[in-house]
């Protein structure tokens, strides 16, 4: 036990982006949840330049928005959006991106770039798949609906 503790802290850690990815696929997995059992519409923002994340419900009050985007989860550092691409070939390298869930049971189709130093993640919201998948590297969507990898956005 006192061996295995310190390197278990150590991998959790030492990688930033991975904690970053995952903390982003678990938050969107829990949207997606929250959307279809409430049959309320689940809005995720990403605020790109800011590095953070806050999610809001379309049947909060003006006040409990400010207070959620207040307590947005700030990405630690050296974690960065690199962009969100949605499947309409649209890129937002900056600002704010929102992903919704629909109480209805479908999301909005993106691709959200994450990276720290040259390491990429692409996380995948395919509108119809109740998982979030996660690719290394950075993936773009060809039309047909088929990925490929690439060097840039």
């Amino acid at each position: 036990m006192t061996l295995t503790l310190p390197a278990l802290r150590h991998t959790l850690v030492a990688d930033p982006l991975k904690t970053t990815v995952n903390r982003i696929v678990n938050t969107a997995e829990s949207l997606g949840v929250e959307a279809r059992r409430e049959r309320v519409d689940v809005s995720l923002h990403i605020d790109l330049e800011g590095r953070r994340i806050w999610s809001i419900t379309s049947d909060m009050t003006p006040e409990a928005i400010r207070d959620r985007e207040e307590e947005a989860w700030h990405f630690p550092k050296g974690v960065r959006i690199v962009g969100l691409a949605r499947f309409n070939g649209e890129i937002i390298r900056d600002g704010e991106a929102v992903v919704r869930f629909y109480g209805r049971g479908y999301r909005d189709p993106a691709l959200l770039y994450v990276a720290r130093d040259k390491d990429h993640y692409t996380i995948i919201f395919e509108p119809f798949l109740p998982r979030v998948k996660v690719e290394k590297g950075i993936l773009r969507r060809d039309r047909d609906g088929t990925y490929y990898s690439s060097t840039s956005l």
